[in-house]
């Protein structure tokens, strides 16, 4: 009898510590092209990126159905080197053909991300789950002025248990790629320069 309830405690322990989720730094892979779309034909100083999020090491977080922090989603990447790297792969997939400097450019590029963030509700089967938010703003320069545009991303859906870092991060990686490519895109059908 003894034995069973050393047992029965043993794989409780095991069914509730398993079903925790397990946070550890995300590591993104090496940006690549996934443009598809207009050319612009144009020469763009890209000025690089901006990260302007509070908390730069901070993704998201993992909540319970009553909304209380479980986990926070961490990365020791610089987030903002990874966007430049993104960025770059895709505008020169759009056409865009990076000059060093401004004076050489049609136009010049400044990319700033204002938010990023995914956040997982742990528990919720049945409901959107995962909300992934990208908030960028792009300053766009030439000889007569600056012009700011702001592009915001935000998809809400529903994702099978997630219990690592490493599966949320197959489920940002992509959205932010695709962000990215879009805004690109944006860019690239509002160019007249020939």
């Amino acid at each position: 009898m003894r034995t069973l309830a050393v047992l029965t405690l043993a794989a409780a322990a095991i069914l509730v510590g398993g079903c925790s989720f397990k946070s550890t730094n995300i590591e993104f892979s090496e940006p690549v092209s996934i443009y598809m779309g207009e050319k612009a034909y144009a020469k763009a100083f890209l000025e690089g990126v901006k990260d302007e999020r509070a908390d730069k090491s901070v993704l998201g977080a993992v909540r319970n159905k009553e909304g209380e922090l479980l986990s926070t989603i961490t990365t020791s990447q610089d987030m903002a080197k990874w966007f430049g790297a993104a960025f770059e792969k895709e505008m020169r997939a759009a056409g865009f053909a990076p000059v060093s400097k401004p004076e050489d450019a049609d136009l010049s590029y400044l990319f700033i991300i204002k938010n990023l963030s995914a956040d997982y509700t742990q528990g919720e089967l049945f409901g959107k789950n995962l909300r992934l938010q990208l908030l960028l703003e792009v300053k766009i320069s030439n000889k007569y002025g600056v012009v700011t545009k702001n592009y915001k991303y935000d998809e809400q859906k529903w994702s099978e248990p997630l219990f690592k870092s490493e599966a949320l991060k197959k489920e940002l990686e992509p959205f932010m790629r695709q962000s990215i490519a879009d805004t690109v895109k944006s860019l690239a059908s509002g160019i007249n320069v020939k």
